[in-house]
């Protein structure tokens, strides 16, 4: 692409001041599609935010993951309250050239603290994501050099596959630079804005990006601009977290300071308006509002000025997942709420609890019944049987004897729901306790235990599992063990087979 045409198709661009959407500049203010945040015709990124009442100290990055949507992730003079040139007079002239130990082939996206090019390695031969400070924003305030040398040493650190890898970073003449992983995807934002996600695809991609968060909270980093904008979707449809230029060490937060305001508007989390340190719970809230957005289209809070934003956020409910899309099963809506409780202390603490959550939404999302089926199905020895909306699983034993054992589902919260495979073995009368206690020394996984079944307290042998990580093989291997010890107590109680 020429320069002029560039410079023309940029100058042709309107940016949303809070969610960085890409419009189409017209002559008179209008209100952007995704967010419905008030903006205007003409001039800068910084302009369009004093229009809408952003404040001036909510930080901005280069979209790291929209580099690969092969447009320019923010608008070009979004830097031109610094009085830095356009930034087309610096990296257009840099395709082509040696920088340290790269040839930059070609301008993947810039925005207002530089530029993305991708790169060949000189030396390794490989194609890799180099970002480069922009040289106003290098000689006209040095925080901007520190933060930016701070994304390479933060994000360093972070080697999973769900985490863009940075390999590098370095200086040649003026030009700081990071070398990062070449991802071939586009950004998730880009796929959400094509067509909302399904529930069952939305549950695969959040995993996925859980466990990059993960991974950086392991490390004790929080990312504090987690947004669709800031995530890759591989050509494989993998997930992987870019952009750690706003990220901080746990301990670098300072309570009640508000220069640590970071962020986009519609992703922080309800105390960091309050003046709030951000914690790994508020790269929590941001989580769930990814998700939310994935699955409706759009974000949860929408308004037309910063200040109806922020009052949205702490006073008014989310809005209702259902309504909005009604394949969401009532697990993932609540699993939506889970993440986005206005209060920190209600959130999953961190990054590694929300993924525990998410994988007991995935679990719950495999029907049981097919898992059961997938157990069993081929076993001749096992029937299946469905009775008022319960699932019984009818063993056929040795000696011509049959034992009953039933599966279900506790009514646990989601992150602590249970499968249970049970099986009643005979009346608990107190004659028989020690029985069941020597019974239950032999057994190496599950118990008997005593309930009230049909007014009378009966001997019942129960074995259970996290449904996040309940499989067939778990299933097939329990239906046998608590058929097989049920039907012995029964035996040794009664001698007859009513179960």
């Amino acid at each position: 692409m020429s320069g002029s045409i560039s410079q023309t198709i940029r100058r042709s661009l309107l940016f949303c001041p809070a969610c960085n959407a890409r419009l189409v500049r017209g002559t008179q203010h209008m209100q952007c599609p995704r967010c419905l945040m008030r903006t205007g015709p003409v001039g800068s990124k910084a302009d369009a935010r004093r229009r809408a009442g952003v404040p001036q100290n909510l930080h901005e990055t280069v979209d790291h993951a929209t580099y690969l949507d092969a447009s320019y992730a923010e608008d070009s003079d979004a830097c031109s309250t610094g009085g830095e040139p356009n930034p087309s007079d610096w990296s257009e002239k840099l395709v082509g050239q040696k920088l340290g130990g790269y040839r930059l082939e070609a301008l993947l996206g810039e925005g207002a603290m530089g530029a993305v090019f991708l790169a060949r390695h000189l030396d390794l031969g490989r194609r890799s994501a180099v970002k480069i400070l922009s040289p106003g924003r290098r000689g006209g305030d040095t925080g901007y050099v520190r933060r930016f040398r701070a994304e390479a040493r933060s994000s360093s650190a972070l080697i999973h596959p769900n985490i863009v890898t940075t390999h590098a970073v370095g200086q040649d003449g003026d030009h700081d630079f990071i070398e990062m992983e070449f991802v071939a995807g586009r950004s998730l934002q880009h796929h959400i804005d094509q067509n909302p996600f399904r529930p069952d695809e939305a549950a695969r991609v959040i995993t996925e990006i859980a466990a990059g968060l993960a991974a950086a909270h392991r490390e004790g980093l929080i990312h504090r601009d987690l947004k669709p904008d800031n995530i890759l979707l591989s050509h494989a449809r993998t997930a992987k977290i870019g952009d750690f230029g706003l990220a901080k060490p746990l301990s670098a937060s300072v309570p009640g300071d508000i220069s640590y305001l970071a962020g986009t508007p519609h992703y922080m989390a309800p105390e960091l308006f309050l003046g709030q340190s951000p914690g790994p719970t508020a790269d929590v809230y941001s989580l769930g509002v990814c998700l939310f957005t994935m699955l409706t289209g759009h974000v949860p809070y929408r308004a037309e000025t910063f200040d109806e934003l922020v009052s949205a956020v702490r006073t008014q409910p989310l809005p209702s997942l259902r309504e909005e899309c009604g394949e969401v099963s009532l697990e993932m809506a609540e699993c939506v709420a889970m993440l986005t409780e206005r209060s920190p202390r209600n959130r999953p603490a961190d990054g590694i609890a929300a993924l525990a959550l998410i994988r007991s939404l995935v679990g719950h999302m495999r029907d049981l019944n097919e898992i059961v089926m997938q157990a069993v199905g081929d076993d001749p020895c096992v029937e299946v049987r469905r009775n008022g909306g319960r699932t019984y699983l009818i063993v056929s034993l040795p000696g011509g004897r049959r034992q009953s054992v039933l599966v279900d589902e506790s009514q646990d919260p989601l992150d602590e729901r249970l499968v249970r495979l049970s099986s009643t073995c005979g009346p608990a009368d107190p004659e028989h306790f020690e029985r069941a206690l020597r019974m239950n020394s032999r057994i190496a996984h599950g118990a008997i235990a005593v309930r009230r079944i049909d007014g009378r307290d009966r001997f019942v042998m129960v074995d259970s599992y996290p449904a996040s990580t309940l499989d067939a093989e778990a299933v097939r291997r329990s239906a046998w063990e608590v058929a097989v010890y049920a039907d012995e107590l029964e035996r040794e109680l009664t001698g007859g087979d009513e179960h």
